[in-house]
């Protein structure tokens, strides 16, 4: 097996598109991207996280473990879990009915009981308009 430079390779993969018959589309296609992929910069994804001290409840992204503490009385919050019907854990918008000891999904037309919530975090303080 030979082993090519990045340098090699978009050589070779110019020379081949340049030699490819109009009717390879597909093969002319993969070759672009591959191109298009060898050439490009990399990217650096930074992310700063909050430093944690402790036993805190709080996870680096913000959210909050159930089991360790939950949000006030119908408070609206982001939640982690699935609501009624789903087969997966999404986030929604909702809020924990302490009355009835259970979590509530806020759709777009009503409210629906949400289950296997594990996280929430509070919702951000909403756009504040200039004047």
């Amino acid at each position: 097996m030979i082993t090519f430079t990045d340098k090699e390779l978009i050589k070779e993969i110019k020379e081949r598109i340049g030699s490819l018959d109009v009717r390879d589309n597909i093969e002319r296609r993969a070759y672009e991207i591959a191109l298009a992929s060898l050439e490009a910069e990399p990217v650096s994804q930074t992310y700063k996280l909050n430093e944690l001290s402790g036993n805190s409840p709080v996870t680096p992204a913000g959210w909050i473990s159930c089991s360790e503490r939950m949000p006030n009385d119908k408070q609206y919050v982001w939640c982690w879990g699935k609501s009624y019907g789903w087969t997966e854990c999404d986030t929604f918008e909702g809020y924990y009915d302490w009355s009835r000891s259970k979590w509530w999904a806020v759709t777009d037309n009503e409210e629906e009981q949400a289950s296997k919530v594990t996280h929430w975090m509070p919702l951000p303080e909403p756009p504040q308009e200039v004047k």
